[in-house]
């Protein structure tokens, strides 16, 4: 999914409804919980390397995550808000991608990239 169709004052809103926060922190865990499987079956296959700690990789990137759309719903400009919320995910996603894969791993985004024309 695209960062670009997520409506940044979506996350603003979600504070002031405890309830629906609750079932938006159940789906973040279940996503969480995809996403740490994934990463697993990555290692196993041999395409993200062996040391990887994929619980502190997924707390960095939530909160990585977290400052693309804080920075975005701020009013004053800052360094980062001439790039676009789908911008800074995609290069975010890519770096940690990149850091934790094995050569095999690397290659076969980098191949991924080229085919699909995504800039790097």
């Amino acid at each position: 999914e695209s960062l670009k169709q997520i409506n940044i004052k979506f996350f603003k809103d979600l504070e002031r409804y405890p309830n629906i926060r609750k079932l938006h922190d159940a789906k973040n865990h279940n996503n969480d919980q995809i996403f740490l499987a994934w990463m697993e079956a990555g290692r196993l296959q041999g395409l993200f390397r062996e040391d990887a700690n994929f619980e502190i990789l997924l707390f960095i990137l939530r909160r990585d995550l977290h400052t693309i759309f804080t920075v975005n719903m701020k009013e004053e400009k800052n360094e980062l808000s001439k790039y676009t919320p789908d911008e800074l995910g995609r290069m975010l996603i890519l770096f940690y991608l990149r850091g934790i894969s094995t050569r095999r791993g690397q290659e076969i985004i980098e191949e991924y990239l080229e085919k699909n024309r995504i800039t790097k």
